[in-house]
């Protein structure tokens, strides 16, 4: 076999043996063989063991050179090396992220942990469900607590009057910094809270969430401006206030799409960490998604991550609509009685899908959302002037 295999080499031909035991395989790889075809049968290999890779690690092969033949060299012998086999420039973004560093121990190859194919992220719930669908549910029986109903909103706030009344007129404040795009007002506003907080003798839920929510606003007019060393103080404090948050009320899906998008706001500082980071917001919205599916904000963060996201990637304008338009959807049912509760969101929500479709150039959809977002807050700037560069 291996005098077979040498002179295929010689000749630049790659070779796939097949392989019927353990054996047979053991033999191919040592004499050097590019990949093997058909997995072993043999009963003195445990199930643990039948993948491929493991076995050849088994066989003596270095687990980089064991990644290698199963990606590279097998795009190769596919004749899809130039499309497939590696994460370079120009290649098809099909990409296995798993837990564990495989080159440490092959089985980490098995820790799945995301699934990429062709820059799109793959639902692997709804395909494991495709694949083994789901018998038909039994009806609990009644002395069985059911399943508790997810988080779309914060608990109902107790706190001092008083408290109550500097929180409103600080988000008050807020919202007519970002209808007037006013640093300033937002400033302001975030002072305010950082007093609250210092004055008051625990941690407030309600306090943390406006405060990170000024850093989220100051952080995206500073970007906007490309001035990261004034961005780059609120997207780490506004990170800091979202986890002691999330600490207090760790069932609110908002705050974790919010760490997500702040965490977006850091690829920008460090663009060389992109993928790690990238992987961490994915991870984030994942459950925001799974504590809150129905809170218009997780999909309205979700939806202009995505805009804002190569399409390669798993964004684009697309991606963008799809989510927004479940967000605005989701706005037009909530209602929000008390004013201490978050209920932003649903002007932006409609200025960024019609933001999404002028990209497609579909000029009249996004007029029409633009107008929409203006009839929820005829005072939003950024809806006015986009508008209006669209007329002209």
């Amino acid at each position: 076999m291996e005098v077979i295999i040498d002179e295929a080499h010689k000749n630049n031909f790659p070779v796939v043996t097949h392989i019927i035991t353990f054996e047979h395989a053991r033999d191919a790889l040592k004499a050097g063989t590019d990949g093997l075809a058909h997995m072993v049968t043999d009963q003195e290999v445990s199930e643990e063991f039948l993948d491929e890779m493991e076995l050849m690690v088994e066989a003596g092969i270095p687990p980089a050179e064991v990644i290698k033949s199963a990606t590279a060299n097998a795009a190769e012998i596919l004749g899809k090396g130039d499309k497939l086999g590696t994460i370079s420039m120009g290649k098809l973004a099909d990409i296995l992220v798993v837990e564990g560093n495989p080159l440490e121990n092959i089985q980490n190859t098995q820790n799945i942990y995301m699934v990429i194919k062709n820059g799109q992220v793959l639902d692997r719930e709804e395909l494991a469900q495709k694949i083994n669908p789901p018998q038909e549910a039994q009806a609990i029986p009644e002395n069985e607590p059911k399943t508790s109903q997810k988080e779309n909103s914060m608990p109902a706030p107790e706190i001092d009057s008083a408290v109550r009344k500097q929180i409103i007129a600080a988000k008050e404040l807020l919202k007519k910094g970002v209808n007037t795009w006013d640093p300033d007002l937002m400033k302001k506003s975030r002072d305010r809270l950082l007093g609250l907080m210092a004055r008051e003798k625990k941690e407030n839920l309600y306090i943390l969430y406006y405060i990170a929510f000024c850093d989220y606003r100051l952080a995206t007019y500073y970007l906007t401006l490309a001035e990261m060393d004034k961005a780059e103080p609120y997207i780490k404090e506004g990170q800091d206030y979202l986890k002691k948050a999330m600490e207090l009320d760790p069932d609110f899906g908002e705050l974790d799409a919010f760490y997500a998008y702040m965490l977006g706001f850091e690829i920008a500082l460090n663009p060389e960490k992109a993928m790690s980071l990238g992987f961490q917001i994915y991870q984030y919205f994942g459950k925001a998604f799974e504590k809150s599916p129905e809170n218009p904000r997780v999909h309205y963060l979700k939806g202009v991550s995505d805009l804002y996201t190569p399409a390669e990637y798993g964004g684009g304008a697309d991606a963008a609509i799809k989510t927004l338009t479940k967000s605005v959807d989701l706005f037009e049912k909530e209602n929000i009685e008390d004013p201490v509760l978050p209920s932003w969101g649903k002007d932006e929500a409609y200025t960024f899908l019609a933001i999404a479709y002028n990209q497609k150039g579909d000029k009249d959809k996004a007029v029409e959302f633009f107008q929409k977002a203006l009839e929820v807050n005829p005072e939003f700037i950024m809806a006015k002037d986009e508008l209006e560069k669209i007329k002209k």
